[in-house]
C-alpha cells in the first residue's frame, strides 16, 4: 500500500469521524476530498468509500441510509486499519512527562472582523468571543480562554496571527491545531477537559471527555501535526494511529484517570 495514497484519506475519515458522529455536512467534506483526488479515490480507502459517496452526488441529498452505509464502511475500515503494521515506538526514557492545564494564549488586541461567505463576524479577543450564530449557540457558556470557544472563524483568526511571525507565542501543537481546522473550516472540540502535555521538547494537547476518548493533537512518527484518538475503554488508537511519543501520553491519561 502506497503511503501516499491511503494515508491523508484515512486522516480526513479520523479527523471527521472521531467524535463517533458522522454528519452531513462530513459527508460532503469526504465527498468533495475524493472528488478532487483522483489517486485516493482509486486507493484503498477510497475505493470502498467512493460507490456510496457518488450516489451522493448524483442526487445532492444525503440520506438515512446513506449515512448509515457509510458508517457501517468507516467502522470496516477502522477494523482494517488497525491490523496495518504501524512503526514500533521508541522505549520510554526517563524524561519527565508534565501535564498542565492549558488555556487559549493571550492576545492584546481588542477585536477584528472574519468575513464568510459574504458575511461579516466580529472577533473580540477578550473571552475570545465570535458574533456567529454557532459560537453563540454553541460556545458562549464556556470559561474564557476555553479552548472550546473556537468556532470556524475565530480558528481563522488565531491562524491569521500566527502566521505574522512574532504576534502569538502560543505552544507548537496549538498551531498545528489551528492549521489543521483552518483547513477544514472548523472549530475545536466544544467540551472536554484540556491539558498541555510534555513529552521532554515535544508538546502535545489533550482532550479528554466524559466518555471513553481522549483526543490527542501533536506530531506524528513522521513529526507532522495530526490528531489522534485513544479508546480507554478498549484500549486502542482510532483507525491504530498514533503519536510519536504515544507511550509517554498513555501515562498522562492513566494519571488524569486515576485522579477522577
Amino acid at each position: 500500500m502506497k503511503e501516499e495514497l491511503h494515508k491523508p484519506t484515512l486522516r480526513l475519515i479520523r479527523q471527521i469521524t472521531a467524535d463517533g458522529v458522522l454528519s452531513v455536512e462530513e459527508v460532503w467534506d469526504l465527498g468533495h476530498f475524493l472528488n478532487d483526488n483522483r489517486e485516493a479515490r482509486h486507493a484503498w480507502p477510497g475505493t470502498v468509500l467512493w460507490e456510496t459517496l457518488q450516489s451522493v452526488f448524483e442526487d445532492g441529498v444525503v440520506s438515512v441510509e446513506e449515512l448509515e452505509a457509510l458508517g457501517s464502511i468507516i467502522r470496516d475500515i477502522d477494523a482494517e486499519s488497525s491490523s496495518i503494521e504501524v512503526e514500533p515506538e521508541e522505549p520510554i526514557s526517563a524524561q519527565a512527562i508534565g501535564i498542565e492545564p492549558f488555556l487559549l494564549p493571550d492576545v492584546d488586541r481588542e477585536s477584528t472582523l472574519q468575513t464568510d461567505g459574504g458575511h461579516s463576524h466580529e472577533i473580540r479577543w477578550t473571552g475570545p468571543t465570535c458574533s456567529c450564530t454557532e459560537w453563540k449557540k454553541s460556545r458562549g457558556q464556556l470559561a474564557a480562554r476555553h479552548p472550546g470557544r473556537l468556532c470556524q472563524h475565530l480558528v481563522t483568526a488565531y491562524r491569521e496571527l500566527i502566521s505574522e511571525k512574532g504576534k502569538l507565542d502560543c505552544p507548537a501543537s496549538f498551531a498545528g491545531l489551528i492549521n489543521e481546522l483552518a483547513e477544514l473550516f472548523r472549530g475545536t472540540e466544544a467540551s472536554g477537559d484540556w491539558k498541555l502535555v510534555h513529552v521532554g521538547d515535544t508538546d502535545y494537547l489533550l482532550v479528554t471527555g466524559s466518555d471513553a476518548w481522549s483526543h490527542v493533537h501533536g506530531a506524528s512518527q513522521s513529526g507532522e501535526h495530526e490528531r489522534f484518538s485513544y479508546n480507554r475503554e478498549t484500549s486502542r488508537w482510532f483507525f491504530g494511529q498514533r503519536p510519536r511519543d504515544a507511550a509517554a501520553i498513555l501515562e498522562g491519561i492513566a494519571g488524569l484517570a486515576a485522579q477522577q
